[in-house]
């Protein structure tokens, strides 16, 4: 049986841990199979339009920005998905082993991360820290939390 491990990117220095991690920890080790996941931020607040309903011309062009946006997402995606290859395949990981998937936000990232964890059946997640600011003086962040919390069945780990 094969070892699942899902990364979870989003272009952090954290996020690129857990590849290093990965690349070197289980790049050797036979039938391990990695799937790199990013979860698609929602749309920054600008795009939204506040409650009122836009004229023909105002949809358009926010059609047109929003397209931008989703294409500069994408290529960001793409640039981090082939560094994050060819760092994995150095380390001994065969091409055919690694995966991506790109997914919307669909409730929240974490959820958004349990869900693709479950689905794919996957053994192991591997994440950055981002420990959360502020006073509270927590030692990871709310998204890693909240899929420790919440996975069952799965391994978590998390890098810093």
């Amino acid at each position: 049986m094969a070892h699942k491990i899902l990364i979870t990117l989003d272009g952090s220095a954290e996020a690129w841990q857990a590849v290093e991690y990965v690349a070197d920890v289980f790049a050797r080790t036979p039938g391990v199979q990695v799937t790199l996941l990013h979860v698609q931020p929602g749309l920054p607040g600008e795009f939204l339009a506040h409650g009122r309903i836009l004229s023909e011309p105002e949809a358009a062009k926010m059609g047109r920005v929003m397209a931008e946006w989703e294409r500069d997402q994408k290529q960001r995606w793409q640039a981090l998905v082939g560094r994050a290859r060819r760092r994995l395949g150095q380390a001994g990981l065969a091409e055919s082993a690694i995966r991506e998937r790109f997914r919307p936000k669909d409730l929240s990232v974490a959820e958004t991360i349990i869900e693709e964890a479950k689905r794919g059946q996957f053994s192991t997640i591997v994440m950055g820290r981002r420990a959360a600011s502020g006073p509270s003086g927590r030692l990871l962040g709310s998204v890693s939390n909240r899929v420790i919390q919440s996975i069952r069945g799965c391994a978590v780990t998390i890098v810093e």
